[in-house]
């Protein structure tokens, strides 16, 4: 059967489940493909008027999408600046809430190339906001300078169905700049079930660069049975205001949500000029005194350079009242010098919630203090030294859970986030260039870190 110029296939999440390490009895969805026939491909355009019919030549305002878009519809975004109310991918305009595709016909909205489509909000809207959506993959984009609840978000929402999103990816999405003054986060998972953020970048301002928050947990709350993935995202915290609404992170792996899988995550901290934490926590870690369960974080890297401003007190930090976590592959490198000499690669607490816990293959080349696993957690494999080793640039990529042959480097969005740094005013980073540098920085750079006899187990 021959395609016409206006039909397209897409990629939809297929029906495959992940098992959790046993002895963890719950699923976690995983990300596959099947086919389906889509409506047709609609463009968009950062016109200031209404009044398009979705050709090239007469492009939708982005406004004017919700009402226009069918199962199946592939909206392609000119290149440019996309700034005013009626310009943000936020479904506040244009009665977005509950727009959806369908399990076989999702809803694509992508850049006409990546990176050349940024969403500037201005500190007046919110960049880029899902609310009761279902079944629509966001794609290619840049987005910046929020007022609201996040600068990328999948969340439950305003007008009264409170339901939250369902079945949503982000992909390919560079985001900077969230509030510094209230609440505020870069990107924001908040009451989703099965959402997916893949080869996403953040950095900035914000209390949060990643977090994934209130979907169940093992004692109540949330408005689902959670079920989200981050694969292979870079995060960096920057800067937040002195108005204390709880601890800082860069990922905020889980918060009264269950059911995750962080994989391949890589993150870092450095402070910016001007700018003091009032609650500095961690790069990789857990927030909130809900239960939550079966999280896993794998084949991921926790980095600090020497030039970089650090307050956390920990790299990698999972405290009590956990359940069925499990942290594997997963490296805290501290560049050596005299920097960061009281930072923890990782720090983990003695749960108070049934399940396994467990931290197996993990490496860290402290700076001067080791790291502290409590005696609750199964710990398989746990090398600690002083000497950068070359275990973070073996790393290979993991797909909804399960590790492959694949190399993790060179980093897929190395590029877009050595630009996008750049259009936000501030220096690039070269992730791939950067591990690789931490982990040649040793005398011993092709020698696995060796377990001391003096780690802290209590």
């Amino acid at each position: 059967m021959s395609l016409s110029r206006r039909q397209f296939i897409i990629g939809a999440a297929g029906a495959g489940l992940v098992l959790l390490a046993q002895p963890v009895s719950r699923y976690i969805p995983a990300w596959g493909t099947s086919l389906a026939l889509g409506a047709g491909i609609k463009y968009v355009s950062n016109r200031t008027s209404p009044g398009g019919n979705g050709t090239l030549g007469n492009p939708f305002q982005v406004s004017e999408i919700w009402r226009n878009a069918l199962p199946g519809d592939e909206f392609v975004f000119l290149n440019g600046i996309y700034k005013g109310a009626t310009s943000m991918l936020d479904v506040a305009y244009g009665a977005g809430e509950g727009v959806s595709g369908t399990a076989s016909a999702w809803i694509t909205l992508r850049a006409e190339t990546e990176g050349q489509v940024t969403f500037d909000a201005q500190w007046m809207y919110a960049p880029i906001r899902l609310a009761a959506n279902q079944f629509i993959t966001v794609q290619g984009f840049n987005a910046c300078n929020s007022a609201e609840g996040a600068v990328v978000s999948a969340t439950a929402f305003s007008s009264g169905t409170n339901r939250p999103c369902q079945w949503i990816q982000f992909k390919r999405i560079c985001a900077w700049d969230a509030p510094t003054t209230t609440n505020h986060h870069v990107f924001s998972i908040n009451g989703g079930t099965n959402i997916l953020m893949e080869d996403c970048a953040g950095w900035g301002a914000g209390r949060k660069i990643f977090e994934v928050f209130n979907g169940g947990s093992g004692t109540g709350g949330g408005f689902g049975g959670g079920g989200a993935t981050l694969r292979r995202c870079w995060g960096e915290w920057n800067k937040f205001g002195t108005t204390a609404f709880g601890p800082q992170h860069t990922f905020s792996i889980s918060y009264w949500y269950t059911n995750v899988i962080a994989e391949n995550l890589i993150g870092t901290w450095n402070t910016e000029s001007g700018y003091s934490p009032n609650n500095p926590y961690d790069i990789f870690g857990h927030d909130g005194t809900a239960s939550p369960r079966y999280v896993k974080l794998l084949g991921s890297i926790a980095y600090l350079r020497q030039a970089q401003r650090c307050e956390a007190g920990m790299m990698v930090f999972f405290p009590g009242y956990l359940g069925d976590v499990e942290v594997r592959d997963t490296v805290a490198c501290i560049e050596s010098g005299t920097a960061h000499r009281s930072i923890k690669p990782f720090l983990a607490g003695a749960p108070t919630y049934s399940g396994t816990n467990a931290m197996l293959d993990c490496s860290s080349a402290n700076n001067g203090t080791l790291s502290s696993i409590a005696t609750g957690w199964v710990t398989t494999n746990f090398a600690e030294s002083s000497i950068p080793g070359s275990a973070a640039t073996n790393m290979k990529r993991y797909e909804s859970g399960v590790k492959t042959a694949q190399s993790l480097f060179p980093w897929p969005m190395n590029q877009r986030i050595i630009d996008g740094r750049r259009q936000s005013g501030r220096t690039a980073v070269d992730v791939t260039a950067t591990i690789q540098e931490l982990a040649g920085s040793g005398s011993a750079d092709t020698t696995p870190p060796v377990r001391p006899t003096i780690l802290s187990v209590t």
